[in-house]
Order: structure tokens, then sequence, then C-alpha cells
């Protein structure tokens, strides 16, 4: 075997072609054939696409990881650049990497050849000859660049080395809070390429929030028969035609046609389309000129799309939502929320009002101030670097109104800079705010400092109970700090259903602030536990707004369990403070 350091020497970087097109079809052999286009013609811009920001949002197995894998290759082994691959967690990289990364380097003899795995110290020859390790999986060299494949777990994965490129492969597994993290590894570079690639789960979030936030390019195919360009993905699911059933056509003279078979189809004519079958295919943005290039790639017209396996599947999916969801995520590319995203737009739609956002004196057109002499009003505050915090107003349940019992929200807001608790302080008192809760962490000091603010009465929450308790921390202190303890997943679900209910309402949809606040609540998704199997919500989002909105919704729950309510009397802030105290005194 060649010495690495004589073979760069020798060859530099020029061992390989400079486009990367020419690339992958000399020295890329997936399952040990030649790299081809052929029934891929999808990929061909993909692979020539040097974007500097890429993000694909795929169905299931369509080539792209090979892709990806294939442009890290190219970066370090002609453009002696470091190229970063990262994936969930370790576990999987590791396959992934003896699976694919090995196989498609090792059927490749200039590949095999110039490649060296793990660390390099010493002799090249001995870095090569060790046994395999955990550096061998994942750090390896390739000419005079290096390929580093990790399980994005924590963020000293994510800070370990830094890189010219990177590849964020299932981006909706990754963790959010680390992904920023990654970006950071790339600011000393000049090249700074970052390809992200995912099957989407559920709508405006991850790999699908990235797809909008770009160009939007879909692949269309010309009917050979109508002409008409068609846009499978969004045709879904008229362009499935299932056998017996019925179709009629809208081009020239209109007739009806009985499928005899399963088959994908242009909706307009009803011939078949696939890549094969159509005059042209291309790629189409629908916002051209955006910076980031963003594709969708479905498997409606992959190589192996069979009509009848997506019939089959579409059949199941009519009683099964898990099947639903399966065939729209992995079969047509598309984001599909079901029961994982409780808080859609439709939910918010129902939920918003017609009030504005601002003082509490803004619902004064909703009720008579005569009705509001002492409202009851109810804050959440969701806390981290910023803080989010939503204000309400829950209205008698008796009076003659529609939103009778409702809590209206009439305010959202977000603090920051370094008086940002006292502003905080300042705008409970200010908004006459009779009871608030506060996420307990991570600032657990700073929000029982709240708490004993004269004037403000509240309760900090802990996830950390099945059932909902009221209990105090700090029991010994002058004023110990109320704490709320419950199930994180079932106080996000009583949010959705009060939401649902209209128990809780927000201010209009067209305020700006309103934009956010929706986003987060749409932010607010569930997965399958790995260690429970239970459905929990996704941790490490951008939910604030709708953990806050969780919040009030609690602040409403400990209300009901305190005796405060919004009919009179219920009692002054202070004298309801004092009243604790006294309690308190009793256990001394």
């Amino acid at each position: 075997m060649p010495n690495h350091d004589d073979f760069a020497a020798l060859f530099g970087n020029t061992a390989f072609p400079a486009d990367r097109t020419d690339f992958f079809r000399a020295h890329l052999r997936p399952g040990g054939r030649p790299w081809s286009f052929e029934g891929h013609e999808y990929l061909e811009v993909i692979v020539a696409d040097e974007a500097v920001e890429i993000a694909i949002l795929k169905a299931a197995q369509l080539g792209l990881s090979t892709t990806a894998i294939g442009r890290c290759l190219h970066d370090a082994g002609r453009k002696g650049l470091s190229a970063a691959h990262f994936l969930p967690d370790r576990a999987l990289m590791q396959v992934f990497v003896q699976d694919r990364v090995d196989a498609l380097i090792n059927a490749d003899e200039t590949l095999a050849r110039v490649c060296i795995e793990g660390k390099t110290e010493g002799k090249a020859a001995a870095a090569r000859a060790r046994s395999k390790s955990a550096d061998n999986t994942r750090l390896k060299h390739l000419g005079q660049g290096s390929l580093w494949y990790q399980g994005l777990q924590t963020k000293k994965d994510a800070k370990a080395i830094t890189y010219d490129s990177i590849v964020l492969d299932e981006l909706d597994e990754l963790d959010p809070e680390l992904v920023p993290w990654l970006d950071d590894r790339l600011l000393h570079s000049s090249y700074k390429r970052r390809f992200a690639l995912s099957q989407p789960s559920v709508p405006e979030f991850g790999i699908h929030a990235q797809f909008l936030s770009g160009d939007q390019k879909y692949f269309l195919l010309k009917c050979s028969k109508c002409r008409r360009w068609c846009n499978l993905q969004e045709d879904w699911p008229d362009c499935l035609a299932l056998k017996g059933q019925s179709f009629t056509s809208t081009t020239g003279k209109r007739r009806t046609i009985i499928w005899d078979s399963n088959r994908i189809i242009c909706k307009r004519c009803g011939s078949r389309i696939s890549i094969r079958e159509a005059s042209s295919h291309e790629w189409v943005a629908k916002h051209p000129g955006r910076d980031i290039s963003t594709y969708s790639v479905s498997q409606l017209y992959g190589p192996h799309c069979d009509a009848d396996e997506v019939a089959r599947r579409w059949h199941k999916a009519q009683t099964s939502r898990a099947a639903l969801e399966a065939l729209t995520i992995s079969v047509v590319g598309l984001p599909h929320a079901g029961d994982r995203q409780p808080i859609n737009d439709e939910v918010l739609a129902n939920a918003c009002g017609d009030w504005q956002s601002g003082p509490p004196a803004v619902l004064d057109h909703v009720f008579p101030a005569v009705q509001r002499k002492r409202p009851f009003r109810l804050a959440g505050i969701d806390t981290g670097d910023v803080l989010h915090a939503v204000a309400a107003e829950v209205i008698p349940g008796d009076l003659p109104h529609e939103l009778s019992g409702s809590a209206l929200v009439f305010e959202a807001r977000i603090f920051s800079g370094g008086d940002q608790w006292d502003d905080l302080a300042a705008w409970l008192l200010d908004r006459g705010v009779t009871f608030f809760v506060i996420d307990a962490a991570p600032y657990t000091t700073n929000a029982k400092n709240l708490l004993r603010v004269p004037g403000l009465n509240g309760a900090m929450a802990r996830f950390t109970s099945a059932d909902l308790v009221v209990d105090f921390e700090e029991k010994q202190h002058p004023r110990p700090a109320r704490v709320v303890r419950c199930d994180r997943t079932d106080a996000i679900d009583e949010l959705a259903d009060a939401l649902v209910a209209k128990a809780t309402r927000l201010p209009s949809a067209r305020l700006d602030v309103m934009t956010l606040v929706k986003k987060h609540c749409k932010a607010l998704v569930k997965d399958v536990s790995p260690t429970t199997g239970r459905y929990q919500y996704k941790k490490h989002v951008e939910n604030h707004f709708g953990l806050a909105l969780t919040y009030l919704q609690l602040a409403r729950r400990v209300c009901e369990m305190l005796g405060l309510s919004p009919r009179e009397p219920y009692g002054s802030i202070e004298s309801h403070v004092a009243g604790e105290e006294l309690r308190i005194g009793a256990w001394e």
C-alpha cells in the first residue's frame, strides 16, 4: 500500500475530476455499479448545485444520502477541504459509515488508495493499519482533505472540530438546540457549504420550514399527451388512479374511463406519467432568486415507484392514521401532522378573535367596563435567554355573551436584555395580573425572586408529577415559593383542548406578534419516546409562546384549586398573599 504522504505530495488533489458530476460518474459505485442518472434524473441538478446552502425535503430511498456522501468525498478528495456529516445518534452513524460510506470508498480503487482512517499522527501506514475503532469510523483523510462523521447528541459532538462543509442528515431528528453550533464551526471557512436533507415530519417544522424559506423547487413532468406540466406532489392524491375507479378527462372531447389497473396519471387527461413517459422534465422554482436552494423530492416519480404498491398503501391509509402518515411522508414526500401536531392552522384560526393586542382596555369593546371593574387576569411565562410572556383576562361565565367563561389573551410580549426580569415584574404589575405561572427552569432563582415581588402572586411549574399538585418550596423562607407539579405532555394537551373548545382565545390573527405565536404553537409536536414508548412533545424546539400559553392554562387550573375566580369576591392580590402567609405560618 502506498504511503499517504507520498500520494498527497505526488498527486495533490488532481487525482479526482474538478467537476462534481464527473467525479460521481468516475468514482462512485453504489451497489458496485457505476453511478448513473438514468432513472434518477432528478438528482443531476442537485449533484451539480453549487449554492452555499441547500435543503432537501425528501421521500424515502431516493439516492439522496448517497448524493450527500459523494459531495463530501468530492469536497475532501478534490478540493482538500474538511467535510462533516452529522446524523441523529452515534449508533446510526456507525452503521451508516460501515454500510454506506466504507462501501463507496472501497468500491473505487482511487478512493480506497488515498483514504486513511483515523488520526494521522506518526506514519500514515501505521494509521491505516490500526484495527477498527471509533476514530476510524468518525475520521477519514482523503487526499489532503478530511471527512468527519458524527452522531449529534451533545454540544461536544457539535464543537469537536472546524470544517468547510457540513451535511445535516435527517434534520428533523437532529436536536435543534445543537444545530446552530454546527453552523458556528463554518465561520472560519471561505467555502461554507451547508447541505441539509430529511424526510419531513409536520408542516412548517424542521426540513419543511427550511424548504419554505428557500426557492422551493419541484420536479415537474410534461405530459406527452396534453402537454401539461405535472407537479405530482401538488396533484396528490388526484394523480393516483385506482383500479375500477372512473375518471373523466377534461381535455378535448370529454370521456369517462374505468381504470383496469392502478397507475400514476396526469390529472388533466389521465395519461400515465413518469420520468420515462414524460416528454420532458425539469426543476422549477416557485420563488426563484432566493438565497437558499431548496428541493422537494418524491417517490411518485422515483425509479422504483410501483403504482400497485402506492395503491395498496392508499387503501390501508383509509383506516389507519399511522399508514396515512407513512404514505404521505415516505412516498409522497410531504409533511403530515395528524395527532402529532394538535395545534394546527385550523385550530389557531378558530381560536383567534378580533380584538387587538395591548393594554387590557382593548377588551372594553368586547365587554363593557362596568362588567370589568375587577378583572381576573392570568399570565404564563416561558423562560430562557429571553422571556416569552402572555396575559389573558378570564370573562365571568354567567354573562350573556358567546365569549363568557373564556380566557381572552390580550398581550404577548418578549423581554430581553439585562433588565428583562425587572421589566417582566413591572409588566405583570402594570397589567394587574391576578395570578401567573412561570417555568421553573433553567432560571429557578430568578423565578423565585419574581414570585416574591410585592403585589405579585404566582407559581413555578415543574414537570415532575403525573398528577397536578400545588405545593411550596423553601418552606422556611418568609415567602415560600409556590410550585405546581404536573406532567408536561398532559399540560400541553390541556392547552390544545382549551384552544379547540375556545376556552382560551387568542387576539386578532392580523397582529404581527401572532405570526410568531402561531409558529411556536405549531412547533408543539409529539414524537414517540424511545424510553417510554409513549407520545411526548419534542423538547429543544422553538415553541416558547406555545409553552407560555401552556403555563397560562396551568394558571387557570391552579386558580380553580385555590378558589380564585372571575367573579367577586375573590379578594385582592394583597389579601390573598396575606392569607397564604397566615397558612404558611401555621406550619411553623
